[in-house]
């Protein structure tokens, strides 16, 4: 009860798969190329359409919407959509848009930050990096600190008077039962 990092998950009896094992393995597995091949559209959408604002919103949009069903997608697929997040972050601080416009790459992150291989866990954390980069990026002087909590993580921003000088912290956040009893993460 008091292990934070603990999750259920169902066992599943043979030939079935899925997040509660209500479907069968080849339907898993047809599911998880189905969503593989989406992400590849959208890798080869990204290469070819010419960033506008609206299209670079569209993607992180389009992206997230992928990541909502995260149990059908592989290590390589999340590897591929942070690689993808990461290079649409990119377009978007060249076109200038706040991070507001840019908050569906949250939703990347929580899926692929935590649970992961090693390898996507560092994409994600490099992504986090660039994210973090990128709303300190959007802050002024004097501003409102700029604090981002989920489930998995809190960005926390600010820039502090003086030379510009600006700080990225991240912690990690916490459950529902560490808040109720005041404990840290």
């Amino acid at each position: 009860v008091l292990d934070s990092s603990c999750s259920a998950q169902c066992v599943c009896r043979s030939g079935y798969g899925g997040e509660s094992c209500g479907i069968t393995l080849a339907t898993f597995e047809s599911a998880r190329l189905l969503r593989h091949l989406l992400v590849e559209s959208y890798e080869t959408l990204i290469a070819s359409e010419n960033p506008t604002e609206d299209t670079v919103v569209s993607w992180l949009e389009g992206l997230a919407g992928v990541a909502a069903q995260p149990q059908y997608l592989s290590e390589t697929s999340k590897e591929l959509l942070v690689a993808l997040c990461s290079r649409v972050l990119e377009t978007a601080g060249g076109l200038g848009l706040s991070y507001e416009d840019v908050q569906s790459v949250e939703k990347v992150l929580s899926l692929t930050l935590f649970g992961g291989v090693s390898s996507s866990m560092d994409a994600a954390l490099d992504l986090l990096d660039k994210y973090g980069q990128y709303v300190m990026s959007d802050l002024h002087v004097g501003q409102n600190p700029t604090v981002i909590v989920t489930s998995q993580y809190r960005l926390s921003v600010f820039s502090s008077d003086g030379e510009s000088f600006a700080d990225l912290t991240l912690s990690l956040g916490r459950s529902g039962l560490e808040v109720a009893i005041g404990s840290r993460s």
